[in-house]
């Protein structure tokens, strides 16, 4: 007879990879926020950035056959381009059209693609 322990039904199963993707996205997260000095306030911007990154990058699960979680659900190859173009919280500049019409040029971080904003491609 099977040992209780060995019997893992697919409930439980679901339970523990998504346990570990959890870990391995907070892992990413804090890795992310300390190489980069994020401040702590952004955390949650960056837990969407790196589920976004991971979820348009292939993982190492044997259950995707070595496609993209994007690519299993919609059957498309994801677009990289937009998270290609800066690191996460990259130096950048914008300008400050408050003061029109002397445009101030400021100095910022860059902490996600803009999705509901703009064009495609606009950060």
């Amino acid at each position: 007879m099977a040992s209780p322990n060995l019997c893992l039904s697919p409930t439980v199963l679901s339970k523990i990879e998504l346990k570990f993707n959890i870990r391995k996205l907070k892992k990413h997260m804090r890795r992310l926020m300390s190489h980069s000095k994020t401040p702590l306030r952004l955390w949650d911007f960056c837990a969407l950035y790196v589920a976004e990154l991971r979820c348009l990058t292939t993982q190492p699960l044997f259950s995707l056959h070595g496609w993209t979680p994007y690519e299993l659900v919609t059957g498309n190859t994801p677009d990289i381009s937009e998270y290609i173009a800066f690191e996460w919280y990259q130096p950048i500049y914008y300008y400050d059209r408050s003061n029109f019409p002397e445009d101030r040029e400021i100095i910022g971080g860059w902490i996600g693609v803009a999705h509901n904003v703009g064009q495609a491609l606009c950060y």
